[in-house]
Order: C-alpha cells, then sequence, then structure tokens
C-alpha cells in the first residue's frame, strides 16, 4: 500500500506543476458566482501538448459544466443545491494528463468522465441539507486503452451517500472513504442502505479502498485482471472497512481468464451501533491464487 500511495502522490505534484507554469498553460477560465440559479459552463480544447485550467467557485443553487481536451485541471467549489459534470479528453495524440478536484457542500451530484493518460479525480462531497444526497460517479479509462494511471479518491460526509468508481486501464487505483451521521435516518430511495460504494476495475495492478463508517453500509467490488499476477505480484487487492450496523460486502476478483490472477482480500465488519438489528454479512469469490481475511465483530 506504501507504493501506491507514493504513485497517487507522484500524480497530483506533476499535474500541480502543470496547472502552475505559465508557460506550459494555454486557456486558462475562473469564474467566481454568488446567488441563486447559478449555471457556470467552460468548454476549453489545447490540442498540440498544450494544456486547460479551469476554476469555477459557486454559492446558492448551483450547476457547473467543464468540457476540456488536452492536458487538463479542473476545480470546483460549491455550497448549495450542487450538480457538477467534469469531461475530460486527452488530445488524440495520447499528450496531456487529466486533474479533476471537486470540492460541494449541501445538496449534492457529481458525474466525472475522464480519457487519456494519467487520470486523478478527487471528489469531496459534504451533506449539510439531510435529505440524504451525496451522490458521486466517477468513470476513467473507459474509452483510450493506453490510460496508464487511473486514481479516483471519494469522500463523502452524513447521511445518504453513494459512490461508483469505474476505472478500465493499466494501475487502476480507488478510494471510498463514507460517513454518516448515524441518525437511523431512512436508507436510500428503492435500496436498503444509507451508504452505498460500488466499484469496478478492468486491467492490470488493481486496488480498492473502501472506508464505512454508519449504519446500513453497502459495499460492491468487483476486480478483473488484464493478465494473471505470478509475473507482477498481486494483480488485484481490495481492503473493505466497515463500521457500524448492517453491513454488506461483496467482493469479486478475477482475471480474464478466471484462472491465474494474484488476487488478496481483506474485509473487516464491526457493529458498533447501540440499535438492535441485523450484524455483518460478507460475500467473496476469487478465482486464481487467493489470499483472503475476513474479520467480523457483532
Amino acid at each position: 500500500m506504501k507504493k501506491i500511495i507514493l504513485g497517487a502522490t507522484a500524480i497530483l505534484f506533476v499535474g500541480t506543476a502543470f496547472a502552475q507554469s505559465g508557460a506550459n498553460t494555454f486557456n486558462v477560465s475562473e469564474l467566481t458566482i454568488n446567488g441563486a440559479g447559478n449555471s457556470g459552463s467552460v468548454n476549453q480544447a489545447a490540442m498540440g501538448g498544450k494544456f486547460n485550467y479551469s476554476t469555477i467557485t459557486q454559492t446558492n443553487a448551483n450547476s457547473a459544466d467543464v468540457v476540456q481536451i488536452g492536458g487538463n485541471d479542473s476545480y470546483i467549489t460549491q455550497v448549495g443545491l450542487n450538480t457538477a459534470n467534469v469531461n475530460q479528453t486527452n488530445d488524440g495524440t495520447g499528450t496531456g494528463y487529466q486533474i479533476s478536484r471537486l470540492d460541494q457542500n449541501g445538496l449534492n451530484i457529481a458525474d466525472i468522465d475522464q480519457t487519456g493518460n494519467s487520470n486523478f479525480s478527487n471528489v469531496t462531497q459534504v451533506n449539510t441539507t439531510q435529505l440524504l444526497a451525496n451522490e458521486a460517479n466517477v468513470q476513467q479509462g473507459q474509452v483510450d486503452a493506453t490510460s496508464q494511471n487511473n486514481i479516483s479518491t471519494v469522500q463523502q460526509d452524513n447521511d445518504g451517500n453513494f459512490v461508483r468508481h469505474i476505472q478500465d486501464g493499466v494501475n487502476n487505483i480507488s478510494l471510498s472513504r463514507q460517513v454518516s451521521a448515524e441518525m437511523s435516518a431512512p436508507a436510500l430511495p428503492m435500496v436498503s442502505y444509507l451508504q452505498g460504494s460500488h466499484i469496478t476495475q478492468t486491467g492490470d495492478r488493481n486496488s480498492s479502498t473502501v472506508l464505512q463508517n454508519g449504519d446500513n453500509q453497502s459495499s460492491r467490488v468487483t476486480q478483473t485482471a488484464a493478465i494473471g499476477g505470478a509475473v507482477l505480484g498481486a494483480t488485484n487487492e481490495a481492503t473493505i472497512l466497515q463500521n457500524g450496523e448492517n453491513n454488506i460486502s461483496e467482493a469479486f476478483q478475477n482475471d480474464w481468464t478466471m484462472t491465474d490472477a494474484d488476487n488478496t482480500l481483506m474485509v473487516s465488519q464491526t457493529n458498533t451501533m447501540v440499535l438492535a438489528g441485523p450484524g455483518s454479512s460478507s460475500l467473496v469469490t476469487q478465482n486464481g491464487t487467493n489470499t483472503h481475511t475476513i474479520t467480523q465483530n457483532n
């Protein structure tokens, strides 16, 4: 795990360096909007190795749409009723990187779509409305098979958290951190959980971490490595930590041939709630050379 953290830090540093280098930045857009019914839209294209930089700051009822082509940085801060859509791709030659940072405070919905080399997405959502709505969808490298690094981190606070990571590339890393207010509010519509995390990873070197603290929590991790892990070491790694009441965990790990992936899985579930109710359940399916540890405390 230490190598993974260093890799994520390195990519973030490179992206920050590009964003702060005026000589390398081709398009720069900065929007600050205060008031009711805010809508912001940015469309940037920088071809031939040039770079885009965009910042949007909004308060009250907010909608932000960012489309970037090239080497891309997008930073969005929203307070109120928030919706954000970010679409980033390289310039068609494989040149460029994708960095998206999104901070939302209120009633929050986020959609991030990144295609190209060196994708990094960071989403932080804090639900202050008690209306059960932090939702984040992150998709990385689904079209460009040359994607080398996919990193997605999502942090969600208060009731009604849902995140979906979809990654396809060579070096996939995802992190979901969800903290519920533990107020026994009703579950999310049409489902039986207050916190949901769905992670799908396809490619080599898949790594996934899910941290959930609250009640009525569901985690689903699906990992498929392109080749077996006998040479490269672990190709599918997953860690799931759930603290609360009614913890549900599902994990599926294999390679494309479903024979020789090198899978490592750790699941830890602890019922820390005072309320009476169901404890923890864990379903694990692994194909290949497998290591798994499941710890349940109720």
